[in-house]
């Protein structure tokens, strides 16, 4: 029953903060490894805390699993992500941007037209500079629906992603079946204090495995130069992390 008070109570607090304008986006660079260039952002929504300062996304998105606030953040950061995308390429600054979809948020019958609808208000080609990233977990339940609601996005013009990939249950059982045009290895692989025979088994193969579908790879968490050389040895198309550069507010 505590638990329960306690995240009615979280709940509320994070309503209040939509209300109140508290949450931001930051956008973090994706760089090509062939080039070194940087071709494309995330944007990764923060709360600007009113007692606890700035929240990453894993303190509070967790609590707003399956609720109408979560769908209300949602729309928000497709909202703001697109509208920062609108104002770069005013300024010159031309690069594609992606944005995270909630499970909760891609399962709605409704999402894609809502997506066709807020895309008339933004320039004509904007779409195809969109990539919407999705969890694993994403399609878990009624894949049928899901790969129906992103294909009504894929006919917008829209990519999208497949993120922390490595890291759920059925991912090769449905992997076919997406209509995904980028494959991102989840940081956990890459993590230098335990990077073991195995992780590099499985970096290895995951990217076989992308470039034998035909699917960018792009590898999360890159820190450190010797993981950025491994990652070229094995010929991965583009990678982000904190040696490119942390996330930036805009």
């Amino acid at each position: 029953d505590k638990h329960q008070r306690a995240h009615r109570k979280l709940i509320t607090e994070i309503g209040e903060a939509l209300n109140q304008d508290e949450f931001i986006l930051h956008y973090q660079p994706r760089v090509d490894l062939a080039t070194g260039r940087t071709v494309g952002v995330e944007a990764l929504v923060r709360w600007e805390h009113s007692e606890r300062g700035e929240l990453l996304p894993g303190k509070f998105l967790h609590i707003m699993a399956g609720t109408d606030e979560e769908l209300i953040l949602g729309k928000w950061v497709l909202r703001t992500a697109l509208d920062q995308h609108t104002a770069w390429r005013a300024e010159g600054i031309n690069l594609p941007m992606s944005i995270n979809i909630s499970p909760y948020q891609i399962q709605q019958p409704d999402f894609a037209s809502e997506l066709k609808t807020l895309l008339t208000k933004y320039p004509v080609g904007t779409a195809e500079q969109i990539e919407l990233e999705i969890l694993e977990t994403s399609a878990i339940g009624d894949l049928n629906q899901v790969v129906e609601v992103m294909n009504a996005c894929t006919e917008l013009g829209v990519h999208f992603s497949l993120d922390d990939f490595g890291t759920g249950y059925s991912s090769l059982s449905y992997l076919h079946k997406l209509p995904i045009h980028t494959l991102k290895i989840d940081r956990t692989f890459l993590q230098e204090s335990n990077f073991t025979s195995n992780d590099h088994t499985i970096v290895n193969t995951i990217v076989a495995m992308a470039k034998g579908l035909h699917l960018n790879v792009v590898a999360e968490g890159v820190e450190t130069q010797n993981q950025l050389d491994y990652l070229r040895e094995l010929d991965c198309n583009q990678a982000q992390g904190f040696l490119f550069g942390k996330p930036f507010s805009s």
